[in-house]
C-alpha cells in the first residue's frame, strides 16, 4: 500500500479526541498555523476586516523570493484568493473592491522581488479578474474607481495597465469622463524623446481601449496610427473592430494587413478574416483566403483548412495538386503526415524516400513505416534498421534504447518478408561495429536480438 494511502487510512481512523489532541500538538509546535486557520475561519464569513487581516498576513512580504519560495508563496496565496472569490460572489461591496486593490498591490510588489516562473503572475491575474467582476457587481464609487484606474494605468510597477473596457459599466459616464481626462493629461506630459516610457506606452493603450468603449471606428484607427509595420497595425485595428461589432471594417483591415504580406503577422490576420468569413457563410471568400494563406505559409493545418473550404465548393480535386506541391516545398515532413492521413501510403512513401535525409518527425515516420509494412514488409524492415542506425551515430543509453526498439520493430516485417537471415546478419554487424559499447550490447542481449 502506498504511504499516502496508509496515512489517509490512519487519519480517518483517529477518534475525535485523538484528532483534537493531534491538532493541539500541531498548533503548539507551529502557533502561526493556529493564527492562520482561525483567521481563515473568520474570513469565510465574508467579514472584510478579517479578509484584510488575512490578505496582509499572507500576500504581503518584503523579502526576495527564490524559485522555491515563489512556489510556496503562490500555494499559500491560493486559499486567500479562493476566499476573496467567494466574497465577491456573495457580497461585493466598495470595501471588497478596495481590498482587492490592496491585494493586487501586495502581489505586484512581490512580483518585482521574486524569481517567478509565472505562478505569482497567475495569482495577480486572478485578483485582477476578481476585481473587475467585483466592480461589475458592486458598482463602487465611480470617482474613486476612476482615480485607481488612472493610478494603476500609469504606475511603472504595472507590467501592463488594467483594461478600462472591463470597467466601463462600473465607471459610468462620470467616471469614464474623469478617467479619460486624467489619462489624456498623463499622455500629454510624457517625454516625447522617450517612446518607451510608461506614460507613452500605457497612455497609448488607454487611448486604444477608450476608443473601443466609445465604439468609434475612426478613433480606433487613429489610436493605432503610431505603429509603423502595416500588417501589425492592421491586425490590431481588425481585432478592435471585432470588439465594437464592426466585422465589415475588421475584414477590410485584415485584408489590408494580408496584402502587406508580412509573414510574422499573417497567422493572426488570417484567423480574424477566417472567423468572419465563416460566420458570414462566405464559402468562396473563405476558399480564396485559405488558398492564399496556404501558398504563403503552407502547413499541415493550412492544407486541412484549404481542403475543407475547397470540398465545400466541390473543387478539391482540381486544387489539391498545387496544395501538395506547396506543402512539399515548405516542409516534407508535413507533406508525409498529410498524405498518410489521407490514406495515400504509396505517395507518402515516395515523399519519404525522396526526403529521407531531411529532419522529419519520427512519430510520423514510424506511422508511415508501419503502414508501408502492411503490403511491403521488406521495405519496412529496411526502414526500421536505417532509422536505428541514425540513433547509433550518437552515444548514450537513451540513443541505444531507441535503436534497439527500432531493431525489434523490424523483427515482424522481416519474418513476413522471409528475411530473418538478413536481420540476423545486420544485428551481427552491429555487434561487431559497436563492440566497444557494452551498454548497447547488453540491451541487444536483453531484447533477444542475436546475430
Amino acid at each position: 500500500m502506498h504511504y499516502c494511502d496508509v496515512a489517509e487510512q490512519w487519519w480517518s481512523d483517529l477518534p475525535p479526541e485523538g484528532l483534537g489532541a493531534l491538532v493541539t500538538r500541531i498548533f503548539d509546535d507551529h502557533p502561526e498555523l493556529e493564527v492562520r486557520m482561525r483567521a481563515e475561519q473568520r474570513a469565510q464569513s465574508g467579514d472584510v476586516a478579517e479578509l484584510r487581516s488575512l490578505v496582509d498576513q499572507v500576500l504581503r512580504t518584503r523579502r526576495y523570493l527564490d524559485w522555491r519560495q515563489t512556489r510556496e508563496y503562490a500555494d499559500a496565496a491560493q486559499p486567500v484568493v479562493d476566499l476573496l472569490e467567494r466574497a465577491v460572489e456573495s457580497s461585493s461591496s466598495q470595501q471588497l473592491v478596495e481590498l482587492l486593490q490592496r491585494s493586487m498591490s501586495h502581489v505586484l510588489r512581490v512580483l518585482h522581488r521574486a524569481d517567478d516562473d509565472g505562478l505569482i503572475g497567475g495569482v495577480f491575474d486572478q485578483l485582477l479578474e476578481l476585481h473587475g467582476r467585483a466592480c461589475q457587481l458592486a458598482r463602487p464609487d465611480a470617482v474613486r474607481l476612476a482615480k485607481w484606474l488612472v493610478a494603476a494605468s500609469f504606475d511603472p510597477e504595472w507590467f501592463s495597465p488594467p483594461d478600462p473596457v472591463l470597467y466601463a459599466d462600473a465607471l459610468g459616464e462620470r467616471g469614464l469622463h474623469l478617467y479619460r481626462e486624467a489619462a489624456e493629461r498623463e499622455l500629454a506630459s510624457a517625454d516625447p524623446s522617450d517612446p518607451y516610457s510608461t506614460a507613452r506606452v500605457h497612455g497609448r493603450y488607454v487611448v486604444q481601449r477608450v476608443a473601443v468603449i466609445d465604439r468609434d471606428p475612426d478613433a480606433v484607427v487613429a489610436s493605432f496610427a503610431h505603429i509603423e509595420r502595416v500588417s501589425y497595425r492592421e491586425a490590431e485595428i481588425a481585432e478592435a473592430m471585432r470588439e465594437i461589432g464592426r466585422d465589415d471594417l475588421a475584414l477590410e483591415h485584415a485584408r489590408m494587413g494580408l496584402d502587406a504580406d508580412h509573414l510574422f503577422d499573417r497567422p493572426k490576420l488570417a484567423r480574424i478574416a477566417d472567423a468572419i468569413l465563416v460566420e458570414q457563410g462566405d464559402a468562396e471568400g473563405l476558399f480564396d483566403l485559405r488558398r492564399a494563406g496556404h501558398q504563403a505559409q503552407p502547413t499541415r493545418s493550412s492544407y486541412t483548412g484549404l481542403r475543407e473550404a475547397a470540398t465545400s465548393l466541390d473543387c478539391w480535386e482540381a486544387e489539391r495538386p498545387s496544395a501538395i506541391v506547396a506543402l512539399g516545398r515548405s516542409d516534407p515532413g508535413e507533406l508525409i503526415a498529410v498524405l498518410l492521413d489521407e490514406g495515400r501510403v504509396d505517395e507518402a512513401w515516395d515523399a519519404y524516400q525522396a526526403n529521407e535525409s531531411a529532419r522529419l518527425n519520427e512519430k510520423d515516420v514510424l506511422a508511415l513505416i508501419e503502414a508501408r509494412g502492411v503490403d511491403h514488409p521488406s521495405d519496412a524492415m529496411d526502414a526500421y534498421l536505417r532509422l536505428a542506425d541514425t540513433h547509433l551515430v550518437n552515444t548514450g543509453r537513451e540513443h541505444y534504447e531507441r535503436a534497439v526498439r527500432l531493431v525489434k520493430k523490424a523483427v515482424a516485417p522481416a519474418r513476413r518478408a522471409d528475411r530473418e537471415t538478413d536481420l540476423r546478419a545486420h544485428v551481427a554487424e552491429l555487434r561487431v561495429i559497436h563492440k566497444g559499447r557494452p551498454t548497447l550490447i547488453a540491451l541487444l542481449d536483453r531484447a533477444g536480438l542475436a546475430g
